[in-house]
């Protein structure tokens, strides 16, 4: 499959990944499984299966936390310049 990135970690399990353009998508089960299957299509789609706020499971309404996250992901701090 086009795309696809296969190796067999330290613990012995094969992974599975769709690398293209710097974008690592992990697919589930077996290549050939409806799963895999589904999960590649998406992957060629341009979609993907991780979360676009990483770690917005843990963080809770109300707490300095969240304060600093949707500092973060506001427009004036994603578009500073860099410092050099």
């Amino acid at each position: 499959m086009q795309y696809v990135h296969a190796f067999q970690d330290r613990h012995g399990k094969f992974r599975h990944y769709y690398r293209r353009a710097g974008r690592r998508v992990a697919l589930p089960g077996n290549p050939g499984s409806a799963e895999f299957m589904e999960a590649y299509q998406a992957a060629l789609a341009g979609a993907s299966n991780v979360s676009q706020n990483i770690g917005s499971n843990r963080t809770k309404a109300g707490t300095v936390n969240a304060v600093i996250v949707a500092y973060y992901v506001i427009r004036n701090f994603t578009e500073m310049p860099a410092v050099s």
